[in-house]
């Protein structure tokens, strides 16, 4: 199942925008995605591993990674992506 992890922090003004646009971005693609969000504050080990092994770092929140069959891909870091670039990371 493909993964969705929305990487935030308290007190980030773009962060709540980014969660709605996740949420109405998944809530509009047919396919089946699991949305995580994560305060990148408190990412756990194994999801650490998982990270460096994909060679993705949280330099910037929010951060959108979409994680399927294993594999990690970067949407956005940083500033909110667009619902367009969102779609296609859930989408396919």
């Amino acid at each position: 199942m493909r993964t969705l992890y929305l990487f935030t922090r308290t007190g980030c003004v773009n962060c709540p925008a980014a969660e709605l646009m996740v949420e109405e971005a998944i809530q509009e693609e047919s396919c089946k995605a699991v949305v995580k969000i994560i305060d990148a504050d408190c990412i756990n080990e194994s999801l650490q591993y998982e990270l460096l092994e994909n060679q993705m770092f949280i330099f910037a929140v929010p951060t959108i990674i979409v994680r399927d069959e294993g594999k990690m891909k970067l949407v956005s870091s940083g500033n909110l992506p667009t619902k367009a670039a969102l779609r296609k990371a859930v989408g396919g």
